[in-house]
């Protein structure tokens, strides 16, 4: 916009001063006419005013037509045309200039359009003439006016040639200037853009809990400050939250020698070994064994995460048949399912290849989610599990017909102690803790697979994980987020049909 405003400046004010200079030039012909003819008065030399307009017509031709010196009494005494030396202007023209040299101070170069047929009718021109005169005074005595005819198509088209030149160069000096601009505006812009979007990005893979992320910003600017206490921000996050995960570790580890050894306590009183009970006591112990069993769980699974986190979950892996893996915790969770009359089904080719997986770790991960679909789909609802071949992996579905789940809580679901809100409110039973869905998610990330969720809120939900087919694939250690696998043996068992997930999958 500047280099446009500038642009029509530039030309508008060229157009002014060329227009300008002409009517000075014209002024100037006109006025040397008036010294002329003023000395041709003095010296009483008629021929010098003659000589002077013809030697200015054949000098200015085309653009002056005409030139003349007139007296006071309307009397032509110098023109370019000797026939008309003596005779009277028409009258037309003679009120004109009397009226005009009335009305302006002498010395005052004055001037008049005439179009086409009055130019002929007073010139014999067949052009549009400007007229311009000029009173001649001597002494302060008016002895007559002096008058110059130019072509005015002459003179527009000196203009318009002129003023096209102009533009041209105008014009391609404010295309070279847009274009600069144009490229000076983009390398400012990515200049300015690019460290902003390296901070987005590093703020989106920290809120993802990417928390080794480091912004690679060497400038000294705001920017480049900014970039740098975003980088200490990170790596204080990061130790922070290897320190907690160092604690929960801890913490884990230390309750479960004592759980060990209630558990043992309460089975030997409940066995009988210490005494006779009453029913009130076996009750009372049967729910603390009961809520044991629960935390236990609840530990384990908190250490599980811990090894995910870390890279040191071990899996075992050894060929391994999905199908028969979904149609064993289909069996074992289907009592669960009548109690609330959920038809409970699973869907797989008669014949699927075996892949390299740890076969307790793919039972946990399908328990976990046939045991969300359980806890979130309301009575006589249906629940399918599908195993489908494709051509690099195996895809399982758990579909279900129950709450579902907000489209603003699908990407959260998959982090620790992350429940959908309301979800409390809505179930029965025993309420989860928010790891199921992670753990599941690092299981299936160590084996190199995805898993995802699609839902509608109310509608029901469907979770996929894939597996690959072939052999084992090795995943590097991750972030603080992140899962890997290490191929170690591993002999932790599956969870039981009442594992507590925690996870709302809808």
């Amino acid at each position: 916009m500047v280099i446009v405003a500038i642009a029509w400046f530039s030309f508008t004010s060229e157009r002014r001063m060329l227009i300008e200079q002409i009517v000075s030039g014209e002024d100037a012909i006109v006025q040397s006419l008036a010294k002329v003819c003023e000395e041709s008065l003095i010296t009483e030399d008629d021929l010098l005013a003659v000589n002077y307009i013809k030697d200015l017509i054949r000098r200015e031709s085309p653009s002056v037509v005409h030139a003349m010196f007139v007296s006071t009494d309307g009397r032509i005494a110098a023109y370019s045309d000797p026939e008309k030396l003596g005779t009277n202007i028409p009258g037309e023209l003679a009120r004109l200039i009397d009226k005009q040299v009335l009305a302006e101070k002498a010395g005052v170069t004055m001037r008049h359009s005439f179009d086409i047929q009055s130019s002929r009718t007073l010139f014999g021109h067949n052009q549009p003439t400007l007229l311009v005169w000029r009173p001649v005074v001597i002494h302060g005595e008016q002895r007559g006016t002096s008058h110059v005819g130019f072509d005015q198509e002459v003179r527009e088209s000196a203009i318009r040639t002129t003023l096209a030149q102009a533009r041209v160069r105008v014009f391609q000096v404010a295309g070279f200037g847009l274009i600069f601009g144009i490229i000076g505006s983009i390398v400012l812009a990515h200049t300015m853009t690019r460290p902003i979007k390296a901070l987005e990005r590093g703020a989106v893979l920290i809120g993802q809990g990417k928390l080794d992320t480091q912004i690679a910003i060497t400038s000294h600017d705001e920017l480049g400050k900014l970039a740098r206490q975003f980088n200490d921000m990170a790596v204080k996050l990061k130790e922070l939250d290897q320190m907690k995960d160092d604690f929960v570790s801890s913490v884990t580890h230390e309750l479960r020698s004592p759980l060990t050894a209630i558990k043992g306590y309460v089975n030997f009183m409940l066995e009988g070994r210490s005494g006779n009970l009453t029913e009130k006591q076996q009750e009372f112990l049967t729910i603390v064994k009961s809520n044991t069993a629960r935390l236990g769980r609840f530990i384990d699974d908190i250490l599980d995460l811990a090894k995910f986190e870390a890279g040191r979950m071990d899996l075992h892996k050894e060929p391994t048949s999905i199908k028969s893996a979904a149609e064993e915790i289909v069996q074992l969770l289907r009592p669960l399912a009548d109690e609330k009359k959920i038809n409970l089904s699973i869907e797989a080719p008669e014949t699927l290849p075996d892949i390299l997986a740890d076969p307790d770790k793919i039972r946990q991960i399908i328990t976990n989610l046939v045991g969300n679909a359980l806890k979130f789909t309301p009575d006589n609802g249906c629940i399918t599990v599908r195993v489908q071949e494709q051509p690099k992996e195996l895809l399982v579905s758990i579909s279900d017909t129950g709450i579902g789940i907000p489209e603003e809580a699908k990407d959260k679901i998959f982090s620790k102690f992350e429940q959908v809100k309301g979800v409390r409110q809505r179930t029965k039973g025993p309420k989860g803790t928010g790891l199921g869905l992670a753990i599941a998610k690092g299981i299936v990330e160590g084996h190199g697979g995805k898993i995802w969720v699609e839902s509608k809120l109310d509608k029901g939900s469907t979770f996929f994980f894939t597996l690959p087919k072939g052999g084992a694939v090795t995943v590097p250690k991750p972030s603080s987020s992140g899962f890997s696998d290490t191929s170690q043996p591993q002999s932790t068992p599956p969870s039981s049909p009442t594992s507590d997930t925690g996870e709302q999958n809808g």
